[in-house]
């Protein structure tokens, strides 16, 4: 009925109830829907189908209950809002709220309170009395938690979206010998221990680089650190499907000599500035004959993978954002590339100029910045856009959704948004014994050679130590 998202963190989830006899008679077949809780959620008018993915299964009779953690008290009266917390009350685990309010009590019950509380959980009297009426030992859930979990851990999206099924279609006993999840369990265990297998180690610390489309990044950290014994450890995935991760983290014995939380008080890896308003790019492009799209929609927001586009016919098109990229249909490289790669340069300034001399609702001049990628950073790797484009300087968030009058929109297009990105950062540091504000100019690669001589460690790094 309720399904469980990755990683047990229920933030918000939304059931459609007609009478609670009647949820419980069909918890496996009646829809229910999970909320991305990166968007934000106007929960006072999600009735009627306000809210899009609940269009098709709602009617006027529906009532809805809401089971969250965070969303503050809600005045619609056809929601039921069910949230302990408003009542003064604690439960350790969202997963025992969900159980409690439909009566629903099994193993799946402890194991999502396994998956929100780690092994915490298995000190909940609730949990340990729910295992063992199953015959699950302590080993037994800890493993079953690593095999759900592994379907996250190797990115693999089909799996996840269909270990509901999985789920429901088995015992959990049986699950431990699945063989889909064994195997994805194994490939990880042996992709850590390749990672550890060149250890760099610096003053007690652990400093480990490797490459791995695997998410486990924080696997290796507490690896080195829990078991290896390590007083921290730095490590390094230079190839997460094109991106690079970085993890730091220390041990409890560390932890209690410096407060890191204490010291950096505040990170942020972008500035902010004001929003103006959001301007759908991919509309745009399709005004200026650059994309072409079958039955162009005309009631938005509409994703362009949602729309069926012309791409023989199409020469570029974009994605939104803070900031947008903007992408070339090259022949040779995308799938039905049209622009022959001898005049790909061509081609791309051509559009840069289009895109720089887009004016203001108003007719104003913008002061739109377009970047190419491979001269701006060091290294560009992956699926790297063709154009990175600053709308008016970062006034203007860019919107790659279509159907709209205009392009030019007043409010962010994926949710309620009042501020763009900016280039400068933001790295307040305390250090005891300071007596007075001192501000400094840095770039983001003095922060790592900064922590690192915080914890006594010095690597040759671009940037420098400002303490």
């Amino acid at each position: 009925m309720v399904s469980k998202p990755h990683g047990g963190k229920l933030i918000r989830r939304i059931v459609v109830e007609r009478t609670r006899e009647r949820i419980l008679s069909e918890r496996h077949e009646y829809p229910s829907v999970q909320i991305d809780h990166g968007r934000a959620i106007d929960l006072e008018n999600i009735a009627h189908g306000v809210y899009s993915p609940l269009k098709g299964f709602l009617t006027s009779d529906d009532f809805q209950s809401v089971l969250d953690n965070m969303q503050p008290r809600i005045k619609n009266l056809k929601v039921r809002q069910v949230n302990p917390a408003l009542e003064g009350k604690h439960y350790p685990s969202a997963s025992l709220v969900v159980s409690e309010y439909f009566g629903i009590w099994n193993a799946w019950s402890a194991l999502g309170a396994m998956g929100d509380m780690s092994k915490r959980a298995l000190e909940v009297p609730r949990v340990e009395e729910l295992l063992k009426a199953e015959g699950l030992s302590r080993e037994d859930t800890l493993r079953l938690i690593e095999l759900i979990d592994s379907n996250y851990i190797v990115m693999d999206r089909k799996a996840v979206e269909e270990a509901l099924h999985v789920l429901l279609g088995h015992e959990p006993k049986e699950l431990l010998e699945y063989e889909p999840w064994v195997r994805k369990v194994e490939a990880t265990k042996e992709t850590i221990e390749e990672a550890i297998s060149s250890v760099e180690e610096r003053n007690g610390f652990a400093i480990v680089e490797f490459e791995s489309p695997f998410n486990i990044i924080s696997k290796v950290a507490r690896k080195l650190v829990w078991e290896k014994g390590y007083r921290g450890a730095v490590v390094v995935n230079h190839n997460f499907h094109g991106k690079a991760q970085l993890y730091f983290r220390v041990s409890p014995k560390e932890t209690d000599r410096i407060s890191v939380p204490t010291i950096i008080k505040k990170l942020r890896d972008h500035g902010i500035k004001a929003m103006k308003g959001a301007f759908a790019i991919n509309q745009w492009l399709i005004e200026e004959g650059l994309l072409k799209v079958e039955n162009p929609p005309r009631e938005g927001p509409v994703r362009l993978d949602k729309v069926k586009v012309k791409w023989n016919e199409t020469i570029a098109w974009a994605w939104g954002g803070y900031y947008s990229r903007v992408f070339i249909n090259v022949k040779g490289r995308e799938p039905h590339g049209v622009v022959p790669p001898e005049k790909f340069q061509e081609v791309r300034d051509e559009v840069a100029e289009l895109i720089k001399s887009i004016r203001g609702p108003n007719g104003e001049k913008w002061d739109t910045k377009v970047f190419y990628p491979e001269e701006i950073y060091p290294v560009a790797k992956g699926d790297k856009p063709d154009m990175i484009v600053y709308l008016d300087d970062l006034n203007w968030r860019a919107a790659g959704t279509l159907g709209y009058e205009t392009p030019y929109l007043q409010e962010n297009d994926t949710g309620p948004d009042d501020a763009v990105h900016a280039e400068y950062g933001v790295f307040s540091l305390y250090l005891p014994g300071m007596d007075e504000a001192k501000r400094i100019q840095l770039t983001i690669y003095d922060f790592a050679p900064t922590v690192l001589k915080l914890f006594g460690m010095r690597k040759p790094l671009r940037g420098r130590s400002i303490v």
